[in-house]
């Protein structure tokens, strides 16, 4: 449609007093004067802008001149207006419009007699008007629009757009239709005198293939039948082709399916356009062997095998152009399982010829992860699914060995002498395997019905790992089985966020817990499956008044125990131990509050006195009453600080001590630690979800930061770690 006039020189969009009188005229000269045809699109925009110009004089000379300006314009080109204007009047160009000229071009657009300038001016009560006014000239005169873009164009009902209508009630489907047949009919007449038979037939639309040979000259070697092109990769990286030079090589000289997929920039996923993983995927890797299949110089399909012949990448098209995309993956169990990607090729859009289904590809995933699992960890393949928040899963017993804790210690960096069978105790084994023999009740869940689709999406935000006061160090011999729970599935902005708590029991005593905190990153979860569960969650206040006292006793949710034999009294430290289950309505609000526990205050002696309990029930709230009230009483009388100040982990000292090293492959602690997550340890998974590499499990980077502290900060002594936290900020 029109355009906004106002406009500075460096293309900042402007009203009209923000303007100089140099801007003003360059801009109206721009909007209505053809530049192509060189004349002005209508007489009177010529005289509108003269009009401008002599009063502009008026106002601001006060100098004699021999002529008037618009003289001298007569004698040069419109284009030229602004040179000869500021040549003479170099203040032109500097000074701002007065609120009269604005007022006066203002008029000058609206004057009786004007034709309609092809522009709006101003935002005022004349705005429909000026935009809508005189648009069937503009509909005939393509140069009036803007730049003269077709887009720009508004076509009214107006007599040149109706004699094209010859029928009622017509569906804009059948216009729009014809519209797309009347072009390929104007071209068919143009370039080929309207004969079909003359039209030259392509397999798709687009930029024509480069010389192979030329794409992979001294790059890679490649053997070529009749039948299959073989392309053998170096086994460095550093001899590696680039990208862009070796998926041409595999694309072939000739368009098909197997070239527009490596070449797409995008992959077209109904409404939404994403980058082509399969580009990613595909990249060279050191030691591969890329055999493409042929019949009739077409691509059937390729294969990709590693330096072992084991297959690892397969790409197939049948005649109807579905593709699917098959990468084969080593379990930790060496079982073998597929992730099966369906794309569609579709020729005849040769702006995304690949097609595909962010639905398919996440329902592959899931059951793909789903596979990976169980054939990890070696369980029934009818195994129950976990489908109920409340489910409560146990897992196999896990015997800790010797060997077992000298491998984990190897590939986490921890060489203290306490791992290594000299301690008169036993061997120790870090705090570390709290984890171990619970990942698999945790990925039971994360492959469970339960948490949905996103599963390569999957980050580990948070885990922490405690033995419960009095309880003897893990040690070599140790027969370990674990309780897992759900505590947590809601959504935050990133992605929906899922906690498990496990319970670990040596000999049938529970002896510690491990909680892991995981993000889906991405990904959400239905408001109303949402839940959060917080267990045994302490909290501390004193209250330093009678009335506060009073106040606690008024709350419904606050009751005494009949066998109470204390009463609170004020500057008496309270302790409650809470259970909360939050059920969710949507994102920030709850459908339901429970909130139970018990109160207890410590009577002579040190001993704790459960003197009244909590019963609370809510209904949609966005906060609970509860917590936000001993949130505003709550102390801290449980944390003690070192005296000295405590430990630096990035002192100078122990620079030398404080480092840790990636191991090369993720595959050793991936099986140590019985995580079989793809993206730990399958770089075409990796690539898939568009991480730069296979992802270093979080647990790994827990354990090795954790052998740091037991250097440093105890001693080397593991047995004075009780509980050990991690937090990931990035990936």
């Amino acid at each position: 449609m029109r355009p906004w006039f106002g406009q500075k020189i460096d293309g900042h969009v402007v009203n009209l007093e923000q303007m100089t009188y140099v801007e003003i005229i360059s801009r109206a000269v721009e909007l209505m004067y053809d530049k192509h045809q060189k004349r002005w699109i209508h007489k009177l925009y010529f005289r509108l802008v003269v009009d401008f110009i002599n009063r502009s004089e008026r106002q601001l000379c006060t100098s004699d001149q021999s002529a008037p300006l618009t003289a001298l314009l007569d004698k040069v080109e419109p284009v030229c207006y602004v040179d000869v204007v500021s040549e003479i009047y170099p203040e032109f160009k500097t000074r701002l419009l007065s609120s009269e000229d604005v007022q006066f071009f203002v008029y000058l657009c609206k004057r009786q007699g004007q034709k309609p300038p092809p522009f709006v001016p101003v935002l005022d009560a004349d705005f429909g008007n000026l935009l809508l006014k005189d648009t069937v000239f503009q509909t005939v005169n393509f140069e009036l629009a803007n730049g003269q873009n077709s887009q720009r164009v508004g076509v009214q009902q107006s007599h040149d757009a109706a004699q094209y209508l010859t029928r009622t009630d017509e569906p804009v489907k059948c216009i729009i239709d014809d519209v797309y047949q009347g072009h390929i009919a104007a071209l068919l007449r143009q370039l080929h005198s309207g004969d079909e038979a003359s039209v030259p037939v392509v397999e798709y639309i687009g930029a024509e293939p480069d010389s192979a040979n030329d794409v992979i000259s001294g790059l890679t070697s490649m053997n070529e039948t009749s039948t299959e092109r073989v392309f053998r990769l170096p086994n460095t990286a550093k001899q590696l082709p680039n990208i862009d030079s070796w998926l041409q090589a595999l694309a072939g000289p000739r368009k098909s399916w197997l070239r527009a997929l490596l070449t797409a920039p995008v992959i077209a996923q109904k409404s939404r356009f994403v980058d082509n993983y399969v580009r990613r995927m595909l990249r060279a890797r050191p030691g591969r062997v890329a055999t493409v299949h042929l019949a009739d110089n077409k691509p059937l399909s390729l294969d990709i095998v590693n330096s072992t012949g084991a297959l690892e990448l397969e790409l197939q098209c049948n005649d109807a152009g579905q593709i699917s995309m098959t990468v084969y993956h080593k379990t930790l169990s060496t079982a073998i399982t597929k992730c099966c990607l369906k794309l569609t090729y579709c020729p005849i859009n040769p702006l995304a010829p690949i097609h595909g289904s962010k639905n398919d590809d996440d329902n592959a995933v899931c059951q793909f992860y789903k596979d990976t699992w169980k054939a990890s960890c070696m369980v029934p393949l009818d195994l129950e699914d976990v489908v109920d928040d409340r489910t409560v899963l146990k897992s196999a017993d896990f015997v800790i060995t010797e060997d077992h804790i000298f491998q984990f210690n190897s590939n986490t960096g921890n060489f203290l002498r306490q791992y290594a069978g000299d301690s008169a105790k036993g061997l120790y084994a870090p705090i570390d395997y709290l984890s171990i023999p619970a990942m698999e009740n945790v990925l039971q869940i994360v492959a469970g019905t339960l948490s949905g689709v996103g599963q390569f999406s999957v980050v580990n935000v948070f885990s922490k790992m405690e033995l419960i006061k009095g309880i003897r160090p893990l040690c070599a011999g140790d027969n370990l089985s674990v309780t897992t729970v759900m505590r947590k599935a809601n959504n935050t902005s990133t992605g929906k966020r899922q906690a498990k708590l496990s319970t670990i029991e040596r000999n049938g005593q529970p002896i510690g817990t491990f909680e892991i905190d995981l993000l889906f990153r991405g990904y959400n979860i239905e408001p109303s499956k949402a839940f959060k569960r917080e267990y045994g969650k302490k909290t501390s206040i004193i209250l330093t008044s009678d009335i506060d006292i009073v106040v606690l006793e008024a709350k419904e949710w606050f009751i005494y125990r009949e066998d109470a034999a204390i009463q609170l009294q004020p500057n008496t430290p309270i302790e409650f131990c809470l259970d909360s289950e939050y059920r969710y309505k949507s994102d920030t609000i709850y459908s339901s509050i429970v909130t139970t526990g018990t109160v207890t205050v410590k009577a002579r002696g040190g001993r704790r006195v459960h003197i009244a309990d909590v019963d609370f029930q809510h209904t949609a709230a966005k906060h609970n009453p509860v917590v936000d009230y001993l949130s505003r009483y709550a102390v801290d009388i449980e944390t003690f600080m070192f005296e000295d100040g405590g430990y630096s982990l990035v002192d100078s000292a122990n620079a030398h001590m404080a480092q840790a090293i990636v191991p090369d492959s993720n595959w050793d602690y991936a099986c140590l630690a019985m995580d079989g997550n793809p993206v730990h340890t399958n770089p075409y998974i990796s690539d898939f979800v568009s991480n730069s590499g296979t992802v270093t499990h979080g647990l790994w980077t827990s354990a090795s930061t954790r052998s740091i502290v037991e250097r440093i900060v105890a001693c080397g002594h593991p047995e004075r770690i009780r509980a050990h936290s991690a937090e990931f900020i990035d990936m």
